[in-house]
């Protein structure tokens, strides 16, 4: 046993070596980053695809069904199309934890959280703050309740400042329309949209890092305090929790998010659906 153990401390201390670089384990970071950012389009715009034509097809045989007024239209457009804007996005955001629980689980993000450990201290955070930064990638709410494990109010109330600057869930969806938008899709344009889809990502969090700089000098001054963090050893990660975490994540989306984009897209719905203009149906009934 003392033996396997000292064979597994031996070869987590030779990865952690290549890890903890300061340049190399940061440049293999945020490539990994990219690398997880290109995949949510690569891989899941043919999920996305199959989703749009099964609401495409929904929609034209609830129609088929219904005699044509209010109620249809409000039946396809407003709640079926409202429907189908959030759960196009599903596939985006179960990759995007996917990854996240694989290097929660496998002992890598406690690496990551040392590695910007070095960078946070300059900024004025502390090397904890990482991970509730982190978790501000999924949803602000826990990721301010993560907070709770800091030690000193100051260091605290900093971090829940700029947590929500952080890129949560819910605004993947946007920022999946904005990149549409701008670079149509297509199979040369994947790697330029997992770029810009990136560089999003990447935006939001120098401008939480840029606000933890500023508010630590101003509003929050303290002194520094050592960073103290486990470090497992690397191991696989185990299904069971990977799933335990998809399933949370997606069952918040849907309940959070999910119901505001429904309720924004019934609403727009009836605001474009109404005042209704009757000189056509005038006309025909003169003819």
């Amino acid at each position: 046993f003392l033996t396997d153990l000292r064979r597994i401390k031996s070869v987590t201390d030779r990865i952690d070596r290549l890890l903890l670089q300061p340049v190399l384990g940061f440049a293999i970071f945020l490539g990994l980053m990219i690398v997880v950012f290109q995949s949510l389009f690569a891989w899941a715009d043919p999920i996305i695809g199959q989703i749009e034509a099964l609401f495409g097809w929904l929609s034209v045989h609830t129609r088929a069904l219904l005699p044509a007024g209010v109620f249809a239209d409000f039946l396809v457009d407003g709640v079926i199309g409202g429907v189908g804007a959030f759960v196009g996005f599903l596939p985006q955001i179960v990759l995007l934890f996917l990854f996240i629980g694989l290097m929660e689980d496998t002992g890598y993000m406690a690496r990551v959280a040392v590695l910007m450990d070095r960078i946070m201290k300059s900024l004025g955070l502390h090397g904890r703050a990482f991970v509730p930064l982190i978790s501000g990638y999924a949803c602000a709410v826990p990721a301010i309740m993560a907070t709770r494990t800091m030690e000193r109010r100051r260091d605290r109330m900093l971090t829940m400042m700029v947590v929500p600057l952080m890129t949560c869930a819910a605004r993947l969806p946007v920022y999946g329309l904005l990149i549409a938008a701008i670079v149509p899709p297509g199979s040369s344009s994947r790697f330029t949209q997992g770029l810009l889809m990136a560089a999003m990502y990447l935006l939001g969090t120098v401008m939480a890092l840029l606000a933890a700089f500023v508010l630590s000098r101003t509003l929050f001054k303290g002194p520094r305090i050592p960073f103290l963090i486990e470090m497992p050893t690397y191991r696989l990660p185990h299904p069971r929790s990977i799933l335990r975490l998809l399933a949370e994540q997606v069952r918040g989306f849907l309940t959070t998010a999910g119901s505001i984009i429904l309720i924004a897209s019934m609403v727009l719905w009836a605001l474009l659906y109404f005042p209704r203009d009757a000189a056509p149906d005038a006309e025909l009934q003169a003819e």
